[in-house]
């Protein structure tokens, strides 16, 4: 095994360690506390069907040991790449291995679902190689605007396809063996207008992981504009330290501050008449939308595909080597993604499709 995939393993062994710590200690904590016995055994018949009971509820003191520890580190399906779980979500089920998200026909539904997008993911690389060119740095000879754009939005989409098989492969073999985890990738990553719900289905396990173990932690809403900073730090760190990922942390939490700070001027009494105007708010709502799909396309290709020199060469080969066809393209795409998001807002107001929901 290489050192990458060495060092990718520890840094999930990190998370499953201190998941394990913060659950017993929080267990002792609440052990001196007098509970309902009606409540607790109202949670309990819960917690066999609903994953965020498994995850809240805590286990028995004797429970957490060494061995359910070494288990739940060293749980074979999760142990590669995820999706991370909790040692109270894991334990859960060791009592009672028939997990009931996903059983029968349901399940061998979501294997074919699976083989399915593996077959894309194949026929994609196959007639589009993006990594190659990536790592050879082809496109930067290429003169077009619109043929860069068209490559880093298809580089972009096939890192949402590998991650998607990757943990749903992972998520597949644990079901089968009665062990219910968060599925990641819970939405397609031309259904996002904005970070939050961007994050919220994208690693989805490792969000719920955040949130539990380091945002509430730190002070959740109430201190939200100085959480953001060091959660996406920590998040940099996580996956390595490297420039593009520090870079990418950095620019996530800058972003997310001014999404947030966007957010409360538009729901301010000063811009009350604005929002009384149906019309007129859907516009300015999608043209600030389309504005942050530019923003998330830009902060992961830094992070995850091409890194600060890549990014800055692919914009500057785009739009400074010859500024009108650049200038067009960006007014084309736009309109293109103005009418995608204009689409995206109408599935949310039908109900149809929920910010942070699967």
């Amino acid at each position: 095994m290489q050192r990458q995939d060495w060092h990718q393993s520890l840094s999930l062994l990190c998370l499953r360690l201190i998941s394990f710590n913060m659950d017993y200690y929080w267990k002792l904590k609440e052990q001196g506390k007098k509970q309902d016995s009606q409540a607790d055994a109202s949670k309990a018949k819960l917690s066999a069907f609903h994953y965020k009971m498994r995850e809240q509820q805590p286990r028995e003191v004797e429970e957490y040991d060494i061995w359910t520890c070494l288990a739940y580190c060293l749980y074979s399906p999760l142990w590669l790449a995820g999706p991370t779980t909790t040692f109270n979500a894991f334990t859960s089920h060791l009592r009672d291995r028939s997990q009931e998200a996903i059983r029968g026909w349901r399940l061998v539904a979501y294997a074919l679902r699976f083989v399915f997008c593996l077959g894309l993911l194949e026929i994609m690389l196959h007639y589009s190689p993006v990594w190659a060119i990536g790592r050879s740095s082809l496109y930067l000879k290429v003169q077009r605007p619109d043929l860069l754009a068209s490559y880093a939005m298809m580089m972009l989409i096939a890192m949402w396809m590998k991650f998607l098989c990757i943990w749903r492969f992972a998520r597949l073999w644990a079901l089968c063996d009665g062990i219910e985890v968060v599925e990641n990738m819970q939405r397609c990553i031309c259904n996002n207008y904005c970070i939050t719900s961007f994050w919220r289905g994208w690693h989805v396990s490792f969000n719920r992981w955040l949130i539990r173990y380091l945002y509430i932690p730190l002070g959740g809403q109430k201190y939200r504009m100085v959480n953001v900073w060091l959660v996406f730090g920590f998040v940099a760190v996580w996956h390595d330290a490297e420039l593009k990922l520090l870079a990418w942390g950095m620019l996530n939490a800058l972003f997310m501050v001014g999404e947030s700070l966007a957010a409360c001027l538009w729901r301010s009494k000063a811009l009350a008449s604005v929002r009384s105007l149906p019309e007129a708010a859907r516009w300015i709502r999608a043209a600030a939308g389309t504005t942050y799909v530019y923003v998330l396309f830009f902060v992961n290709l830094t992070g995850y595909a091409l890194g600060v020199g890549g990014t800055s060469s692919l914009t500057q080969h785009t739009f400074l080597v010859d500024w009108a066809p650049g200038l067009e393209t960006l007014l084309c795409s736009f309109l293109f993604l103005f009418s995608g998001v204009q689409v995206m807002l109408e599935l949310r107001e039908c109900g149809l499709c929920v910010d942070g929901a699967g």
